[in-house]
């Protein structure tokens, strides 16, 4: 499903079934958004039962020295894509994002901390300082899940880099 690796700093990931990491955005003609919406489109309540949604987590892993990310392109399409996976029942969020990472590419990966805003609240343990990096996901997107059955994918996206071996 993957090409080659190239460089993502170990040797264990130099084989030709590993992913492909981009320092250039794949062409135009392999992005088709489906959906476009600004920053803060309006939002319509809905409620859905368990039975009517998915939860995937995936990552956008990164090589911040090499200026690179991980992309996984699927040869019959030629499309790029970022690893994610459905979230396994009674898993946290976290480890699924991590989990389908590794699955999906081979590269055992990390979770990282950034500085992006987040509504999520300070615990009440804490002092009450807001901390200043924090390992949430920094991106969520809702869409249909399939054209012949009607169920809502909440795609759950974190930041991580590749575990030091």
């Amino acid at each position: 499903m993957a090409d080659g690796i190239q460089n993502f700093g170990s040797p264990f990931l130099q084989s030709s079934q590993r992913p492909r990491l981009h320092t250039d955005p794949p062409s135009n003609n392999h992005l088709k958004p489906v959906y476009q919406t600004s920053a803060m489109a309006p939002v319509q309540r809905s409620l859905h039962f368990a039975d009517q949604f998915l939860i995937s987590c995936g990552t956008i892993t990164l090589d911040v020295s090499q200026r690179k990310a991980l992309l996984i392109r699927q040869r019959t399409s030629g499309e790029y894509f970022l690893p994610k996976g459905l979230k396994d029942i009674e898993k946290r969020l976290e480890d699924a994002a991590t989990r389908e990472t590794f699955e999906e590419t081979g590269v055992p990966v990390a979770l990282l901390s950034s500085h992006s805003e987040t509504r999520a609240t300070t615990p009440s343990t804490a002092s009450g300082v807001r901390p200043d990096s924090v390992t949430e996901p920094f991106a969520v997107v809702t869409r249909p899940g399939s054209t012949n059955l009607a169920f809502l994918r909440i795609i759950f996206w974190y930041i991580a880099s590749e575990k030091a071996p």
